[in-house]
């Protein structure tokens, strides 16, 4: 598995025993929500957005997590010897857009790779609705599982093993890809309450995330329910299920994105919830991959990178 161009490979400190979220800690955020693009095999690219809630004042607030050098000298747009840390110290504003691309080291990306991809529940029911000559419309889930009411579906355990200093790199999503691809890949956030934020995607047509201060340490993502008969589904042994009017909310870690398939996968955790194949016409695969391929060569190289030039670490 190739490295990142300029990213300095420090040892790795991820530790399964250790929390992502320690107790007590300010520097950590709340919640993550991680976006992966799949090409060649590899993990070419990963979105990470996350929050901090906030309860020192008299009501709530969800300050938004970014990433910032450790050291305070270093060029935030190069790659950094020290490291990263957490800044949360920014309040989220009401229609403002965000998203941050982290390169991750070569040892994270294969452990989610081989950890965090397994769609073979989804396989087999698919598999089985078509030897029974059902269509998908007609098998998709439209009640939570009983077995999970009342269940937790946060807390530190669902969140997926990234450590920051697994973090090789960072820098904000930008318009830098052709046909627009990288710049519809932002959340644009909207305030619903002192106690609840939405989000929107370009790129997810039909779907909207929302975070809560009741369970702040989980995104959900909202679906309508004629969108969700419209991707293979399974919500068993899934807590947190919402099935409410012509609305579908579950809880989600991570989205796969896979340039190899040309699908999506809605995950909580190692559980595949959704999977849908991505529909482009037969006329436009081949300009879309060449821009998917230019587009993650610019995000591995950074974009304070020049060809030629040395490392630059700091």
């Amino acid at each position: 598995m190739s490295s990142f161009a300029a990213a300095p490979q420090a040892s790795e400190s991820y530790s399964a025993a250790a929390p992502l979220f320690p107790p007590n800690d300010k520097n950590s955020p709340s919640f993550h929500f991680w976006t992966f693009i799949i090409r060649d095999g590899d993990v070419g690219a990963a979105m990470r957005n996350g929050g901090k809630w906030v309860t020192t004042s008299p009501t709530p607030k969800c300050n938004i997590s970014l990433i910032k050098p450790r050291d305070p000298n270093a060029d935030p747009m190069r790659p950094s010897k020290a490291g990263y840390e957490y800044d949360n110290g920014e309040e989220g504003q009401d229609g403002a857009k965000y998203g941050t691309w982290v390169l991750l080291s070569d040892e994270c990306r294969k452990r989610l790779l081989d950890g965090y991809t397994n769609a073979s529940e989804l396989d087999a029911k698919t598999a089985k609705m078509k030897a029974d000559g059902l269509k998908l419309k007609n098998v998709a889930c439209t009640e939570s599982d009983p077995n999970m009411a009342g269940k937790s579906f946060g807390g530190a355990e669902i969140q997926l093993p990234i450590g920051i200093d697994e973090y090789r790199y960072f820098n904000y999503v930008q318009n830098r890809m052709p046909l627009g691809l990288e710049k519809g890949f932002q959340i644009t956030v909207s305030k619903k309450g002192d106690e609840e934020w939405t989000g929107k995607v370009p790129h997810l047509l039909g779907q909207e995330f929302v975070w809560r201060k009741d369970t702040e340490d989980c995104v959900k993502v909202t679906f309508d329910l004629k969108d969700w008969k419209t991707w293979e589904n399974n919500v068993e042994g899934v807590p947190g299920v919402v099935f409410e009017g012509d609305k579908v909310e579950i809880p989600t870690t991570h989205l796969w994105v896979d340039f190899d398939k040309y699908e999506m996968v809605w995950f909580w955790n190692k559980k595949a919830i959704a999977r849908k194949v991505m529909l482009i016409p037969f006329f436009l695969k081949k300009p879309v991959d060449w821009a998917i391929g230019y587009g993650l060569k610019r995000l591995k190289k950074g974009e304070g990178y020049v060809e030629g030039e040395d490392e630059g670490e700091s």
